[in-house]
C-alpha cells in the first residue's frame, strides 16, 4: 500500500476520494465516499457507498448501498426483530 497512487482510470460521479486510491478502468463510482488507501479493480459498480480505508475490492465486483457504519443494538432489540408480532 506504501507504493500506491492516487490514480482513477474508471468514471466518479458525485462522489468524494480521499487519499491514495486506484480505480480500475471500466469502474463505476456514484454517490461514495472512498478513503485510501485503497484499491477498486476492473469493471466495478460501487454506489451509494463508503469504502474505507485498507480496503481493496476486486475487478468485476459490484458495491451498491453499504452501511457506513455497523449499528450496535442491545442484545434484547437483536432476539426481538425476528419474533413475530
Amino acid at each position: 500500500m506504501k507504493r500506491l497512487k492516487k490514480k482513477s482510470n474508471g468514471e466518479v460521479k458525485n462522489s468524494k476520494i480521499e487519499g491514495r486510491v486506484e480505480v480500475g478502468e471500466r469502474t463505476k463510482i456514484v454517490n461514495n465516499i472512498v478513503r485510501g488507501p485503497s484499491v477498486i479493480g476492473k469493471n466495478c459498480l460501487i454506489e451509494n457507498s463508503y469504502i474505507g480505508p485498507y480496503t481493496s475490492i476486486g475487478n468485476d465486483s459490484k458495491v451498491v448501498s453499504s452501511p457506513s457504519r455497523i449499528l450496535r443494538c442491545s442484545r434484547r432489540r437483536f432476539n426481538n426483530w425476528n419474533r413475530k408480532t
